[in-house]
Order: C-alpha cells, then sequence, then structure tokens
C-alpha cells in the first residue's frame, strides 16, 4: 500500500507540473522567431543596406545588448591565400554603407547579436549600369562610325555609371553579362572571347556594308553603326 502510495504521489506531481516554455530569446529551442528582414541586393557604390530585427512573438521590454556586424569579404590572393575586403561601413544600428564594391557581385553577410546569439542576413552587392554609351575609346565617347576595312576587328568600350554617377569598377564583368545583336550577321558579327576579361566588346567585320550593333548590358541599351569597306581590288 506504501508503494501504491508513492507511485500516486509521483504521478500527480508529473501531472501538476508545468510544461518549461522557452521564453529567454537567448536559447535554440526559444519560441521566439527573430530574423533580419533587408533588400537581396544593391547596386551601386554607396548604396545604404537597411535591415530590421522581426520577432515573432514581439519581444518583451529589457536591454538586449543588440550588436550590429559586417563581415569582410574574403578574397583569394594570388596564392590563394583569403584576404579579407571590407565592403560595408556600418552606420546607424541596422545601417550599412557600401564602401567597395564593383561590377562583380559578392554576396555578404550582416549579423546582428544578441549576447552569443547571431541573427544574419546576406545580400548580394555590386554595380549595375545606370547609364551607358558605347564608344570606340576605353576612356572618352569616340564615334564608332569611320569606314574600316571588310574583316577588321573593331574594340566597342561601354562606358558605364552606376545609379550614384560613378564608374563601374571591374567594368569586365558587367561586359560579360552583354547581350550583342548584330542587325546584319553578314556585316559585322559578335566574337567573344571566353578567356577574354578585357572591358569591350569584339566585334569582327564579315562583308562590305553599314549596319547597327546593339548591345544590352542588365538591362541598358545603346547602339553603334559600323560600316565595313569592301575589299581592296
Amino acid at each position: 500500500m506504501v508503494a501504491a502510495l508513492i507511485v500516486s504521489m509521483l504521478a500527480a506531481s508529473c501531472s501538476l507540473e508545468a510544461p518549461l516554455v522557452r521564453e529567454n530569446p537567448y536559447v535554440p529551442d526559444s519560441i521566439y522567431s527573430i530574423s533580419l528582414a533587408g533588400p537581396d541586393s544593391l547596386h551601386s557604390m554607396g548604396d545604404v543596406l537597411i535591415v530590421t530585427l522581426n520577432a515573432e512573438p514581439e519581444l518583451p521590454g529589457g536591454d538586449y545588448r543588440l550588436e550590429w556586424e559586417a563581415f569582410p569579404w574574403m578574397e583569394p590572393n594570388g596564392l590563394g591565400e583569403p584576404i579579407p575586403r571590407r565592403i560595408f561601413v556600418a552606420g546607424d544600428p541596422g545601417e550599412f554603407s557600401v564602401f567597395a564594391t564593383s561590377a562583380r557581385y559578392k554576396r555578404v553577410s550582416v549579423a546582428a547579436y544578441f549576447d552569443r546569439v547571431a541573427v544574419g542576413h546576406q545580400v548580394w552587392v555590386g554595380q549595375k549600369p545606370a547609364a551607358m554609351t558605347l564608344s570606340c575609346s576605353a576612356s572618352v565617347p569616340v564615334p564608332c562610325d569611320a569606314p574600316r576595312q571588310f574583316g577588321s576587328v573593331v574594340a566597342v568600350h561601354p562606358l558605364m555609371t552606376d545609379a550614384r554617377g560613378n564608374a563601374l569598377m571591374e567594368p569586365e564583368w558587367a561586359v560579360m553579362r552583354a547581350s550583342v545583336t548584330s542587325r546584319d550577321p553578314a556585316v559585322v558579327v559578335y566574337a567573344p572571347v571566353p578567356t577574354d576579361s578585357s572591358a569591350f566588346v569584339r566585334l569582327v567585320g564579315r562583308g562590305a556594308g553599314t549596319t547597327w550593333v546593339v548591345i544590352d548590358i542588365d538591362g541598358e541599351i545603346d547602339s553603334v553603326s559600323l560600316t565595313f569597306a569592301p575589299p581592296s581590288p
């Protein structure tokens, strides 16, 4: 009978005990779902990333010692060793300004820390052309309409700036995203070189005549007129 009484008391104590509620937002099994919300991409030097801390349910009041951090991009050097490259400069809490970027997009992480718990957000950072002028010079706009000998190669340089007026750094990465259309492939064709890292569009004259070539890079479109003279008799 004593044993039965002990068993019944244990059963009663277990049934009356309140379940454990994970109300501490720092623990892995917390009832809180915490995340950072913000844009998934930035396209200009000087853009500002603004991320917002979201919690469901809403966090109770108190000092959570919230800290923000932007992680560097780890880029290998000539020896294959990772070198940190700073992409963001931290501003106000939850705000990060693009400090260094190029037409080569990089996936960068920022984080908010609750003591030892981190909540992260990733964003693609790079330069996208917002204005583009096609030129037969690498530095200043020069028309490409001067007649050329049939069979010659023409280097058309896209001179590009981002939405904040900054010249694109590493423009060859934007040129690799180019869509090139010749209105008359019998006169001129697009001749990309897969291993070429130059920041120009390579065109080759195939026949005598005049035609237009349309170049589209990330939605910015421009065109050039090219003329090729017939071969000398």
